[in-house]
Order: structure tokens, then sequence, then C-alpha cells
């Protein structure tokens, strides 16, 4: 058995969705549909900077 392991991405913009996708469920933002698609849309925002290395980690994010 080899001591590598190989990870299988298909994109970063599929990791920054599927990253987004779970934040929405643990923070429970569906349960306001007025405001869901335009916070699920700032969410993978988010993500899809984060995985693209543009996300600045100096900032204080809440």
């Amino acid at each position: 058995m080899s001591d590598n392991a190989e990870l299988k991405v298909t994109s970063k913009e599929s990791v920054a969705f599927k990253l987004a996708i779970l934040i929405v469920d643990i923070e429970e933002i569906y349960n306001d549909p007025k405001t869901y698609r335009e916070k699920l849309l700032d969410i993978y925002a988010e993500c899809l900077d984060a995985t693209s290395y543009r996300r600045d980690v100096s900032k204080k994010h809440t």
C-alpha cells in the first residue's frame, strides 16, 4: 500500500459549491425564503474566493 494519497477534485467551483451548501445547512439560512437566495450567493462567492486563494484571511469574518 502506498503512503501517497491522491485527492480527486473536479474543480474549485464544485468544491466552493459543496462548501457553500454545507454552510447553508449548518447556519440554517434556508428558513427565510426572502433572503435565502442572496445569502446563498454571498456564501458561494466567499467560498469561491477561498478556493481560488483570493480570500483575505487577515479580515475577521462573522
